[in-house]
């Protein structure tokens, strides 16, 4: 799955912690090895009303409640 993440911050201080975003109508099925209309009908039913509804819940939001780096450029391409 992809989507921009228009919003976020990231807490490196005493207490780690990420807080992002996500539009949910912008959701993408992504998968090299499925094929385009396989991804296309499983898009449509994870933003249809039977799962995300996306039309009416259009923002996803996670707040985390401790983080770990994992690195120097762990997250590069996501």
């Amino acid at each position: 799955m992809s989507a921009p993440i228009p919003s976020g911050t990231a807490d490196t201080g005493s207490h780690p912690a990420v807080e992002v975003r996500v539009d949910a109508r912008a959701l993408r099925v992504i998968g090299k090895d499925e094929p385009e209309r396989d991804r296309a009908e499983v898009e449509k039913a994870m933003l249809g009303p039977e799962v995300l509804d996306s039309e009416r819940h259009q923002e996803i939001g996670f707040k985390s409640t401790g983080a770990e780096s994992a690195g120097a450029g762990c997250c590069a391409g996501i």
